[in-house]
């Protein structure tokens, strides 16, 4: 049993932004950025220079984008006030690059992914509160959530292999845990007479953000309303589930529910909320489905039945 890699978040400080950019275009704009800068500070350099860049090229935006990023994932004692500050800066950058084309969308997670990879902050915790940000900023932010969310669980489930970060059919995450589901808890879990161990606590963690990640991906997919991602061009089959589908992934959400201590299946427990969420989104997936469906051709199936 192979343990899995670091699920747990690994704080972004503002040595490691400054290093950023530092090797970044964005050092002829960020020249008074220096060591006794504070975060405040930081976000008042960001916010004039976002005043000129809506004419800005992508390549130009894209070190932009991580550095907003590496901005969100700073803690601050001032968690609230702060978070709301480089959110709006977050909000600001989405409303000038438009995300929705599938390449771009591409192009600006993929160099993300390698920025944060290279500052060594791009844990799953990482992203997945990155995604959430994202999901919470409108049909744009959610392109780039959802790219997030799928690479999140690609990292976790090994049949599901992401080769460009876009859209995918919603078919292709139960598909990847009927090849090669996760490693059952059964497993890991120790006897709760004995404290666990590192790679069992490393297992449950990997779990909790792999759940966590499903349950943001199908919120934003099947809960919101994408009635832009339609109009732009995005098919139908990326917000649909088929049922059989739809079915195993509950199935299995509530197998694991059994092989897992009801202390963390709880409302309170470890994995409860997002088990509970995801099962829920899926009942009513499949009842939106029958809601569609025209009443007159039920009525007419029935009599070609009865008429057998």
């Amino acid at each position: 049993m192979t343990t899995p890699g670091p699920s747990q978040p690994v704080d972004c400080t503002l040595g490691k932004l400054r290093s950023f950019v530092e090797r970044s275009s964005l050092a002829v704009h960020l020249r008074h950025f220096s060591e006794t800068s504070s975060v405040t500070d930081v976000e008042r350099h960001f916010r004039v220079l976002m005043r000129g860049i809506k004419f800005w090229e992508l390549d130009r935006m894209q070190p932009l984008f991580t550095g907003l990023c590496m901005l969100i994932l700073i803690k601050e004692c001032n968690a609230d006030n702060q978070s709301y500050k480089r959110n709006g800066l977050m909000a600001r950058f989405i409303e000038f690059v438009d995300c929705v084309p599938p390449m771009i969308g591409h192009q600006l997670i993929e160099k993300l992914l390698e920025d944060l990879a290279e500052h060594q902050v791009d844990s799953e915790a990482n992203l997945l509160k990155l995604a959430v940000k994202l999901g919470d900023m409108g049909f744009r932010g959610r392109v780039l959530a959802v790219c997030l969310l799928w690479w999140v669980l690609g990292r976790r489930l090994p049949a599901l292999e992401i080769t460009m970060h876009r859209f995918r059919e919603p078919g292709e995450l139960a598909e990847a845990i009927r090849k090669q589901p996760p490693i059952s808890p059964s497993v890991w879990l120790a006897p709760e007479s004995e404290a666990p161990s590192e790679t069992a606590k490393a297992h449950s963690e990997s779990l909790r953000v792999m759940l966590e990640a499903m349950e943001r991906l199908l919120d934003l997919l099947f809960c919101c309303d994408n009635a832009d991602l339609l109009q732009a061009g995005y098919p139908d089959h990326f917000f649909t589930l088929e049922d059989s589908d739809s079915a195993f992934l509950s199935d299995w959400c509530i197998d694991l529910s059994k092989e897992l201590p009801a202390s963390m299946c709880g409302p309170r427990g470890k994995f409860g909320a997002s088990l509970h969420s995801i099962i829920g989104m899926l009942m009513q997936v499949r009842q939106a489905k029958v809601q569609e469906v025209d009443p007159s051709m039920m009525v007419e199936a029935t009599l070609n039945v009865s008429s057998d």
